[in-house]
């Protein structure tokens, strides 16, 4: 089974020129903004900004990832769904915080205690 990816480095193999680059490039500028989802991606598309001769190319993205079955690979996560997938703070992360913290702050005071020593001469 081929990847989404490797369809479009295929593609790209197949189908060279500047019109299928630049239709290809917005393709992968599209699927990072869905979250790897190609058919939010494809929806995403501008049509009036495809080059000529770029509709095609796009539609056998989509002919081939839907025989692949990675069209739909990943569905984006709505905002709540990732609060609830977040794992909450417990006392060990507090303290691995704190401790953090503290060592930062050390060389600080060190950098601070030189200060007042050149000062005070």
């Amino acid at each position: 089974m081929a990847t989404l990816y490797e369809i479009i480095a295929e593609l790209r193999q197949a189908h060279r020129g500047p019109a299928a680059t630049k239709t290809l490039d917005l393709a992968m500028s599209a699927l990072g903004e869905s979250n790897d989802n190609l058919r939010l991606a494809l929806s995403r598309i501008d049509t009036n900004s495809l080059p000529t001769g770029g509709g095609p190319i796009l539609e056998e993205l989509a002919q081939r990832a839907d025989a692949e079955g990675v069209a739909d690979q990943l569905a984006p996560t709505s905002l709540d769904e990732e609060r609830r997938s977040r794992e909450g703070v417990d006392g060990s992360m507090l303290g691995i915080a704190a401790l953090l913290g503290l060592s930062a702050l050390i060389p600080l005071l060190l950098v601070a205690v030189v200060i007042v020593h050149a000062i005070r001469g």
